[in-house]
């Protein structure tokens, strides 16, 4: 019950500021994900600040929360540098810095980061995640969406993870199938999760 608490509260000031809001209850849990895009500078996108706050909340009500905020530059050619801290439930606070690169067009976007986090022992991670929403007809387009992310150290592989959605956007409403996978240690032990999200853009 603590945990519905907390993600309750952190969800209704999250959604207070926020441009997308996707929820997919799943097979093994409940996903969330909550995004915030804000220039530093009005209508001026080089210096950017980017918020981010996902959960996993199982149905015995163990929950999972990650809240992380991006600062980056980004140049004309797409390619710019990333400051990132971040708190995660389980594992506490966390530094990064990196290399990203921004494309996007109509109806294709890829962000990509390769980063260090600042911990001990070092970590070495790789995060991408690429949209296409074609249109269809009217107001309806493809929405489909893939993200990335990988993280070693020195031990070698820590966790990596699989966010995949394919379905349809309706004025800003996208819904569809989803799946979420993770993989674990240098076994690359395996969870699974899917479901049905719906997200929607503001």
């Amino acid at each position: 019950m603590k945990a519905l608490i907390t993600i309750g509260f952190i969800f209704f000031i999250k959604v207070s500021m926020a441009q997308s809001i996707e929820v997919m209850p799943g097979t093994e849990n409940m996903f969330f994900d909550i995004q915030f895009l804000k220039p530093l500078q009005e209508d001026n996108y080089k210096f950017t600040v980017f918020s981010r706050t996902r959960g996993i909340v199982d149905y015995e009500s163990n929950a999972n929360i990650l809240s992380a905020a991006y600062v980056s530059y980004s140049s004309k050619m797409g390619l710019g540098l990333s400051v990132i801290g971040a708190v995660n439930s389980g594992s506490g606070p966390s530094t990064a810095g990196g290399i990203n690169i921004l494309k996007a067009k109509k109806d294709f976007s890829i962000f990509a980061l390769m980063a260090i986090e600042f911990e001990d022992p070092l970590g070495y991670s790789f995060f991408t995640i690429m949209r296409y929403t074609p249109l269809l007809r009217g107001d309806w387009k493809l929405y489909s969406s893939l993200e990335l992310f990988t993280l070693f150290r020195k031990s070698g592989h820590e966790v990596s993870s699989e966010r995949i959605r394919l379905g349809l956007d309706f004025k800003g409403l996208q819904f569809g199938l989803g799946t979420n996978l993770t993989q674990f240690t240098n076994e690359f032990i395996s969870a699974e999760n899917y479901g049905v999200f719906v997200r929607k853009s503001f």
